[in-house]
C-alpha cells in the first residue's frame, strides 16, 4: 500500500499505544498531516467534483478535533484556513482570470470573523473594479452559490450570497450603498452595515475591500444616536433577573425546554463588540482581535474583555457539540439546545456566561445607550 493510500490511524488507536505526553504529540502530528493533506487536495483540485472529497475530509477533521477536546480557538482557526482555501479555489475554477483579477471575493458573518466551526449558511459577496465587464457574471455567481451548496454550505436565508445582486456590486455603486446604510431610512441598513464590518477578502484584489471600508470610516456618522441605533439589536433579547433558564430564549411545550444559544448569548457578545469596534474605528474583524484593540487603545477593562472572549468561545463550543449531535441524528442544524442534553458542569458554565453577558450589556450601554431608543 502506498503512502498516499494508507489509512490514517484514528485518535483511538493513537491513544491506545501511547502515554499522555506522546499521545498529545501524536495527535498534533495527526492534525498537521491531515491539514496538509486536505489543503493539498483543495489547491490541486481541477473541478468542483474534485473539491467535494476535500470538503468532506475537512468536516471529518473538525469533528475529530472537537470530539477529542481540542481548544476551540484552534478549531476555529483551522476551519477558517481550510474554508478560505476552498472558496478561493472554487472561485478560480468557475471565474475567468480577468474577472478574478478585477474583483474581490468576500466572506462575511462567522466565516468572515473566523468564528465558524461546522458549515452553516453561506455568507459571501463580490466587489468589482469600476469598468469591469463580464456578461456571464450572473451565471458564474449562480454556479458559485450552487457549487457551495453541493459542497455542504446551505443557502443563506438572508440572501447574503454572490447570486444576490446586492452583494455583487462595482466599487462606486457599493460606496453609495454604504452611504445609504449609514444615512438612509431602511431599517435593515444597520444589519447590512454590520455584515460589511465582518467582511474579509479571500480571493482577488484585496484593495477593493480595503477601499470600501476606508470609505465607510470616512463617512461614518459621529453621533450617539447612530451608535445606539447600531447597537440596538442587542436590546431585542432582554436580560431579566433570575437564573439563566428563566431569561434565556426558552420554548416550552409538552416535551422540551429549549435554550437558544445564539440569541441569548453569542449574538449579544458578537454584535455588542462589533458596535464598540465601529464607534472606535477598530478595523479588526474577529471578535477576539476587536476585544484586544478595545483594551489596548480604547479603555475597555482587560478583565471584562477576557471574560467576554471566554464566554463567546464556550458558547461556540456548546453550539458545535449540538450541531455534531444533530448531524449524527440526521437533523437540520439549529441553535436550540434541549435543557436535558446539558450536563451539570455545562449548566454551571452557562450561569457564568449569562452573568458575563449581563455585565457586558451594562458596559455596552454606557458607550452605545441602545436602551434609550
Amino acid at each position: 500500500m502506498s503512502e498516499h493510500t494508507r489509512p490514517e490511524p484514528p485518535f483511538a488507536a493513537i491513544d491506545a499505544d501511547a502515554g499522555p505526553a506522546s499521545t498529545a504529540s501524536a495527535r498534533l502530528a495527526w492534525i498537521a498531516h491531515r491539514l496538509r493533506q486536505t489543503s493539498m487536495r483543495i489547491t490541486q483540485a481541477q473541478s468542483v467534483a474534485e473539491l467535494r472529497p476535500a470538503a468532506l475530509q475537512a468536516d471529518a477533521l473538525i469533528a475529530s478535533l472537537q470530539g477529542h477536546g481540542f481548544d476551540i480557538e484552534l478549531t476555529m482557526d483551522l476551519v477558517s484556513e481550510l474554508g478560505d482555501q476552498l472558496l478561493a479555489r472554487l472561485w478560480c475554477l468557475l471565474a475567468p482570470k480577468d474577472l478574478v483579477d478585477n474583483s474581490c471575493l468576500l466572506v462575511m458573518g462567522s466565516e468572515g470573523r473566523g468564528e465558524q466551526t461546522l458549515k452553516t449558511d453561506q455568507d459571501n459577496g463580490l466587489l468589482l473594479r469600476d469598468g469591469t465587464a463580464c456578461d456571464a457574471l450572473p451565471e458564474i455567481a449562480a454556479s458559485f452559490t450552487a457549487a457551495l451548496r453541493d459542497l455542504g454550505y446551505p443557502l443563506c436565508p438572508g440572501g447574503i450570497m454572490l447570486s444576490n445582486t446586492r452583494w455583487r456590486q462595482r466599487a462606486t455603486d457599493f460606496r453609495e450603498t454604504i452611504r445609504q446604510w449609514c444615512y438612509g431610512t431602511d431599517p435593515e441598513g444597520v444589519m447590512q452595515l454590520a455584515i460589511l464590518l465582518d467582511a474579509r477578502a479571500v480571493a482577488g484584489d484585496v484593495r477593493l475591500l480595503g477601499d470600501a471600508k476606508a470609505h465607510l470610516w470616512s463617512i461614518l456618522p459621529d453621533s450617539d444616536a447612530f451608535f445606539a441605533r447600531f447597537a440596538s439589536p442587542v436590546g431585542q433579547f432582554d436580560a431579566t433577573p433570575g437564573n439563566w433558564w428563566q431569561w434565556l430564549s426558552l420554548r416550552h411545550d409538552e416535551q422540551r425546554q429549549v435554550v437558544d444559544l445564539k440569541k441569548s448569548g453569542s449574538f449579544q457578545i458578537v454584535h455588542g463588540v462589533r458596535a464598540l469596534a465601529l464607534k472606535h474605528h477598530v478595523d479588526a474583524v474577529s471578535t477576539r482581535e476587536r476585544l484586544r484593540e478595545l483594551v489596548e487603545h480604547h479603555g475597555m477593562p482587560s478583565a471584562l474583555a477576557r471574560d467576554v472572549r471566554d464566554a463567546l468561545h464556550l458558547l461556540i463550543a456548546l453550539r458545535m457539540d449540538h450541531h455534531l449531535r444533530q448531524r449524527r441524528l440526521g437533523q437540520a442544524p439549529d441553535n436550540l439546545v434541549d435543557y436535558r442534553d446539558l450536563g451539570t458542569l455545562e449548566h454551571a458554565q452557562l450561569d457564568s456566561v449569562m452573568a458575563i453577558v449581563k455585565n457586558f450589556r451594562q458596559y455596552l450601554h454606557l458607550h452605545c445607550p441602545f436602551e434609550m431608543l
